[in-house]
């Protein structure tokens, strides 16, 4: 049974949290970036740069769950290689599969993010995924977040991200692309929300390819602003969606409720 909100849940599933009906950070930014009716209809399926994230992330976050499996060597084009490896997906059912490679991949991200200076400190002692949920008071919508890292010691919110590069511009525009400071804001205002206080967001980033380099970062003030009328804006958009109960697609005008043709210009490099 979830608990009435605010509140901070420990412990609970990927699952049990994607089931909670309430407005996450990337719902909100699929609703501005896509449409509503993208986010009403649309699935979402890991990629292999997802499962990744989350193998690093089970390696560094929650060491001792069982929640992966390595598949055996062997080619799945021989009966007996198929064989074996329908055996393993049986035996591991309602965990991550990953290939060796992949685990070989992910542990050394775990060491690296682990032997780095600031990195052993944030990730010495804390709570993991921790889930988030707060009513918005201006919007007056259920709000969940899954917070990655909680330390202990430190008056602080963490969240580990696995990157191509960790270097201040590519973060920096990973930010951007990704919407890293919606992320903070929301996840910041939620945290409020539940415990009282603001605490520092910051992002530790760990490269997925050698030398596996690690860098920590926090947002300035200009973008937390901007992320924070982002998910402001995308809440009023939801409210509004819930009470028509119309989640309407690509080039729709709120303001007269229908669609728009919308006139385009193509890329320069193209003409």
């Amino acid at each position: 049974m979830t608990p009435n909100p605010p509140a901070m849940i420990d412990g609970l599933s990927f699952d049990d949290y994607r089931a909670i009906d309430a407005a996450s950070s990337h719902a909100l930014a699929t609703i501005l970036d896509k449409s509503p009716r993208h986010l009403k209809e649309s699935e979402r399926k890991p990629s292999a740069a997802m499962s990744l994230g989350t193998l690093v992330h089970s390696l560094i976050l929650t060491p001792d769950l069982d929640d992966y499996a390595v598949a055996p060597d062997g080619d799945r084009r021989t009966k007996a290689g198929k064989q074996a490896f329908e055996e393993f997906q049986v035996a591991s059912e309602g965990r991550l599969l990953v290939t060796q490679d992949q685990f070989d991949t992910a542990a050394r991200m775990r060491d690296a993010v682990l032997g780095h200076s600031i990195g052993r400190v944030l990730f010495a002692k804390g709570k993991a995924e921790q889930t988030l949920l707060a009513i918005d008071p201006e919007s007056g919508l259920l709000c969940k977040g899954r917070l990655d890292w909680l330390p202990t010691d430190l008056d602080l919110l963490v969240d580990l991200k696995t990157c191509q590069s960790a270097a201040p511009a590519e973060i920096a525009r990973d930010a951007g692309k990704y919407r890293y400071h919606q992320q903070a804001a929301f996840y910041s205002h939620l945290w409020t929300l539940v415990a009282g206080e603001r605490l520092p967001f910051m992002f530790a980033c760990v490269e997925s390819a050698p030398p596996f380099d690690v860098a920590v970062y926090e947002l300035d003030a200009d973008a937390l602003e901007a992320g924070e009328r982002r998910f402001r804006a995308a809440l009023t958009i939801w409210a509004e969606c819930l009470e028509s109960g119309v989640w309407p697609g690509y080039l729709w005008d709120r303001d007269t409720g229908a669609h728009r043709i919308e006139t385009l210009s193509i890329p320069r490099w193209a003409l």
